[in-house]
Formats: C-alpha cells, structure tokens, sequence
C-alpha cells in the first residue's frame, strides 16, 4: 500500500464510496419496467369462465399505459351460444410498490391482480382471489 495512506484513510475511502454508492441514487423504483408495461399495455387479454350452469362469460381486459385501462364482459348461453348481455367498465390502474401486483381503481372500489406474470402471449396470476391466464385476444380472433 501507499505510504501516505493509513488505516484510517483507507476507512475513510471506503466510506466515502459506501455512501456515494448507496445514499446518492435518487428514489429507487420497485415497479415493473418500461418492457414490462409496453408487454401489458399493448394488448387485448382474453380469458372465459363460467358465471353459472347455464352462462358463459368473455372477459377482456385492457390496460393503457397512461394508467386507464376498460374491462369487458360478454355474457353467452351456453347451450345456444347466444350473446345475452354485454357489461364494460373503466378503471384505473398502477403497479403496487413491489411490482409484481396491480391495484384497479373502479369508480365502486378496487380489484387487486397479484402475482403477475406477463410470458409472452399469456398474462396470468390472482385476479380477486381467483387464479386466471388471459390469452392476448389477438390469437383468439
């Protein structure tokens, strides 16, 4: 070592870049990134389930990168095939602080989809409790 470093200058340096390096970032963002929301955005997402014995339901589900998104129901006879009612809602939306979870804003409260995962044509996780996979609609048209 340098003779004109000591033991203390060297304690110094080094807390000196300790602090440069972990206490001069700006605020550090949990949410997803750019790629991430670009992937979301940008489509579409399809998913069916059964409301009952007798009811199909086609949900779509939008999001827009200036944080709107819409939600559309179909409702179909299952039997028939026949539309039976039709239900769309704006919400708004952001990333919760650990990015992995999306908090909806309806103008009757909130619905929460945890444990996203955004792979390729699919959008799955927890929508209000239920596991759902959404397929991007534009394969299913």
């Amino acid at each position: 070592m340098c003779n004109w470093v000591n033991k203390s200058g060297v304690v110094t340096i080094v807390l000196f870049v300790f602090c440069v390096v972990f206490f001069s970032c700006e605020e550090i963002s949990f949410g997803k990134d750019q790629d991430t929301a670009e992937m979301l955005c940008n489509r579409v997402w399809v998913d069916f389930y059964d409301e009952d014995d007798y009811t199909e339901c086609r949900r779509e589900l939008s999001f827009y990168l200036d944080g709107g998104g819409i939600i559309r129901y179909d409702y179909y006879n299952i039997y028939t095939g026949d539309l039976l009612d039709t239900f769309s809602e704006y919400f708004y939306w952001d990333w919760n602080i650990y990015g992995h979870s999306i908090d909806m804003e309806f103008s009757d409260g909130y619905s929460y989809f945890d444990d996203i995962i955004v792979s390729g044509n699919y959008l799955s996780g927890i929508l209000d409790g239920y596991k759902v996979t959404f397929t991007d609609g534009y394969l299913l048209d």
